[in-house]
């Protein structure tokens, strides 16, 4: 199967357009709920859906990045190519190496990556939120190089 970036950029596409249906879904809930339109069965309360809301974007993010690695993964697989380092730093820096990524995309990925990492292990101090549309932006450019 030859490289095809094209539909990688469309996969982690897919999950931007995943969050959201997600978001509409939830909004849609918070506002029946208030008119008094709907009523939660007894394992949700109210602070979940609205704990949901506020996090929603952060989860998705999460899932757009894993997206990403496995995107990555792919790629060294259809090269031929030993997967490099497990960890997702270590797959992106072999494959920057590989196709012509400029330092700054690679900063920009790296940013999201260390973002993500915030939101999935927590940390002291944490890079500024990018919201998912900005991170989608910068993963799929850095596909984009993967030739």
């Amino acid at each position: 199967m030859p490289l095809d970036p094209t539909r990688w950029i469309m996969r982690v596409k897919s999950v931007e357009r995943e969050f959201n249906a997600a978001k509409l879904a939830v909004d849609h809930l918070l506002v029946e709920v208030a008119a008094g339109g709907f009523h939660f069965p007894p394992e949700v309360e109210w602070r979940d859906v609205d704990n949901a809301s506020k996090h929603i974007e952060r989860t998705y993010v999460v899932r757009l990045f894993s997206c990403f690695e496995s995107v990555l993964k792919e790629y060294f697989h259809l090269r031929g190519s030993f997967v490099p380092r497990r960890n997702a730093s270590g797959l992106i820096k072999v494959a920057s190496k590989d196709c012509p990524i400029s330092d700054q995309l690679l900063k920009s990925v790296h940013e999201v990556r260390r973002y993500r990492n915030s939101i999935v292990h927590g940390s002291d101090y944490p890079p500024g939120p990018i919201t998912l549309s900005d991170s989608r932006r910068r993963v799929n450019r850095f596909i984009d190089k993967l030739r």
